[in-house]
This record gives structure tokens, C-alpha cells and sequence, in this order.
């Protein structure tokens, strides 16, 4: 994140960079970047403090329920659902993922 970067980042990317990295690598990039251009990022730092970062619902466990066996297949379901989630803010819940699951499970088969 580059001080440019930081003071356009929007509340979905601010969300991914502190799922990614953590909260205390985010905070210290923002406190550096305004340190280094005096530009208040005083919202941006309170957002990423307040912002409780998610885990992933669903497990490699969930995929074998599903009647898939251990494998490789197995990783890259989750990483798809994973992106997807991820790509939508954080916002499926277990459930929700694990109907995802289910369909793209499907449409395996087909």
C-alpha cells in the first residue's frame, strides 16, 4: 500500500489488504504513510481497528461430507469459495458457502 494507494483505498480493499496481512501490518502501513505525507488517516486507521477480520466458514472436512475424497480437488474447491467470499466482502455465511459447495460439487458431476 502505497501513501497514493491509502488515502483512495476503499473499505472492501482496506478489508482484503487486513485479512491478508493482519491488522498490526495494515495499522503500521497507514501510520507510516501518514507519517510520511501529513495526510489525516486518522478514518482509515480507526476503520481497520474496529473491522473484526472474519475466518473462512467452511473446511477441508466440509468438502470430504460432500462425498469428495482427499486430494487436490479438495484445496481448489476451497480456494474458489475462498476468493469468492472474499471477492464479496466477507459476507456468505457457512451456510450459504456450503450450498456454494454443493453446486459447484454438481456441477463436477456433470
Amino acid at each position: 500500500m502505497a501513501g497514493d494507494v491509502l488515502s483512495s483505498l476503499s473499505e472492501h480493499d482496506l478489508h482484503i489488504a487486513l485479512y491478508r496481512e493482519g491488522l498490526e501490518a495494515v495499522a503500521d502501513r497507514i501510520l507510516l504513510a501518514w507519517a510520511g505525507d501529513n495526510e489525516d488517516r486518522s478514518e482509515l486507521l480507526t476503520c481497520a481497528r474496529r473491522w473484526e477480520i472474519p475466518n473462512f466458514p467452511l473446511q477441508g472436512r466440509d468438502v470430504l461430507t460432500h462425498g469428495r475424497k482427499p486430494g487436490a480437488e479438495v484445496g481448489a474447491l476451497l480456494k474458489t469459495l475462498k476468493d469468492d467470499w472474499i471477492a464479496n466482502d466477507f459476507k456468505a455465511d457457512r451456510s450459504s458457502l456450503d450450498q456454494q459447495l454443493k453446486d459447484r460439487i454438481g456441477d463436477l458431476k456433470r
